[in-house]
């Protein structure tokens, strides 16, 4: 009996998480903050109109009016959680896990290149990721393009590269893909899976391949790789405060 009690609370405490974290730690705080503001205009009326406290003279008509225009604020944002809010967030939670697992294998491509360099030249800076732009620099121009990376037996650098870049450009195009046929929208998530698209490394690492024999290491890609390392951080930031679970 008291397992299944317990079992209940924990469904019941499952239930209200999942709630306030799809639905209410979503809501504008803005809006939210002005609702309860309004909530409290609101009783404050009906607290003076039962005579229980007895504010200021204040004028009868503006009191009124002001009454009317909290009332409809109201309103307004019941009316908007209910029929805007909770719909889009139910949709965007259906769609979210899609987002979370292509938004990983970008993150993902990013750190795999930088954990490769790291491996194959020996090279130890402080933190996990990304590194800076000196240590970036110090590793590219340690590597040659033609040489196989360790611990992948036949793949060489350069195709690498070109495997995790065709990569990104595909989780990239099913992101885009899922906003284009979905009503759900995050304006953040898109902006910085953009930002990461636009990247000038994807560019130069096209043309560094078509010319890769003439190239004895990877320096010249290591200001555009340091910018890509650095996108790709911004992304997960905002991934792991908003698409994981």
């Amino acid at each position: 009996m008291q397992q299944r009690l317990k079992q209940r609370l924990n469904r019941y405490r499952q239930a209200a998480k999942r709630v306030r974290e799809v639905y209410i730690s979503t809501a504008n705080r803005r809006l939210v903050a002005l609702f309860f503001v309004v909530l409290l205009v609101l009783i404050a009326h009906h607290i003076r109109s039962a005579g229980l406290d007895e504010p200021s003279k204040w004028p009868s008509e503006l009191w009124g009016l002001f009454y009317e225009l909290c009332l409809a604020l109201a309103a307004s944002y019941i009316f908007y959680f209910v029929v805007v809010h909770v719909p889009r967030q139910h949709d965007k939670e259906i769609f979210r896990p899609s987002l979370e697992q292509h938004t990983d294998k970008l993150i993902e491509d990013a750190k795999e290149i930088s954990e490769r360099l790291k491996k194959a030249t020996e090279h130890h800076f402080e933190g996990d990721f990304p590194p800076t732009l000196k240590d970036t620099v110090c590793m590219c121009n340690k590597v040659e393009p033609l040489v196989v990376v360790p611990g992948l037996f036949i793949v060489r650098w350069y195709e690498f590269l070109a495997f995790r870049s065709r990569r990104t450009k595909d989780s990239i195009a099913r992101i885009h893909q899922i906003y284009a046929m979905t009503p759900i929208s995050d304006p953040t998530h898109l902006q910085r899976v953009i930002d990461l698209d636009t990247c000038l490394y994807f560019s130069r690492l096209d043309v560094f391949i078509e010319n890769r024999k003439d190239h004895s290491d990877l320096g010249i890609l290591a200001n555009e790789l340091h910018e890509y390392f650095n996108k790709a951080k911004r992304l997960k930031e905002y991934a792991d405060s908003n698409l994981s679970r």
